[in-house]
């Protein structure tokens, strides 16, 4: 005899049909999201842009529309399994918009894989490292520098807000280094060693690009995407990944400078 569905089992499936729905092409196009396919489109909001032909980057509609988005599919899912799909296009943009990108894979109870299908510029290139599998397209790039800010106060306002941004910086870099780290050509190398190697390139190219290939082999990114859908996305959660990055966002950031 088959046992009967409790309440709350029939709750979370209605849930879960509910926000499946129907297929509407509009999800896609307007929204960023495939319900059906559990995929997120992440880049630069049309309806954002300033000028016409130029990517908006990473700012609020972004950020948030991914928050929604990301929602939707873990609720569409109550077992947590089923691997989510984000599609990255990016030449980076705002840090706190960023941030809110960065944290929400970070903290998504579902395994989670970024695929760089244009590039990962800036901020983008944080995000990317999120993700519990981050993938690249052949001809996708990858960018790092030192972020900057446009600022207008006063004097005092001025000398706070350098502070943060230095101290962004810091956390980035530290990123950076933590993934070089774990995997890759580097790996190796001592900690202080692969900050000096970063720091270097930054101080010597400004911005630093890697080729998706570039990419793999520094330990940027897991893999090249050569077309094998079937063993894109990460299967489970990569828990030693999320610790580490919990880890360095843990450490506390104290600058080595002082200004007047």
């Amino acid at each position: 005899m088959r046992a009967r569905k409790t309440a709350r089992q029939l709750l979370i499936e209605a849930r879960s049909k509910a926000l499946m729905g129907d297929h509407i092409p509009e999800d896609l196009h307007d929204y960023r999201v495939d319900r059906h396919q559990f995929i997120i489109y992440a880049g630069g909001d049309h309806r954002a842009t300033a000028e016409e032909g130029v990517d908006p980057g990473v700012e609020h509609n972004m950020a948030d529309r991914f928050k929604i988005n990301m929602n939707l599919l873990i609720g569409a899912d109550p077992t947590h399994e089923r691997p989510i799909l984000i599609e990255l296009a990016s030449p980076g943009g705002n840090e706190d918009e960023g941030m809110q990108i960065f944290d929400t894979i970070l903290l998504c109870p579902n395994p989670t894989t970024i695929l760089a299908t244009k590039s990962a510029q800036s901020m983008a290139s944080i995000i990317a490292l999120a993700a519990d599998r981050f993938v690249m397209s052949p001809s996708a790039r990858y960018m790092l520098h030192m972020g900057s800010i446009e600022f207008k106060g006063t004097p005092k306002e001025a000398k706070t807000w350098f502070f943060e941004n230095e101290k962004f910086n810091e956390r980035m870099m530290r990123l950076y280094t933590d993934r070089l780290k774990s995997q890759g050509m580097h790996k190796d190398l001592d900690e202080k060693a692969i900050r000096k190697m970063l720091d270097d390139r930054i101080a010597d190219e400004v911005d630093v690009f890697y080729t998706a290939f570039e990419a793999e082999r520094a330990g940027f990114a897991d893999d090249v995407f050569e077309g094998n859908y079937a063993t894109l996305r990460a299967t489970k959660k990569n828990l030693e990944r999320r610790r580490s990055v919990f880890a360095t966002l843990r450490r506390p950031v104290r600058p080595d400078f002082k200004v007047s």
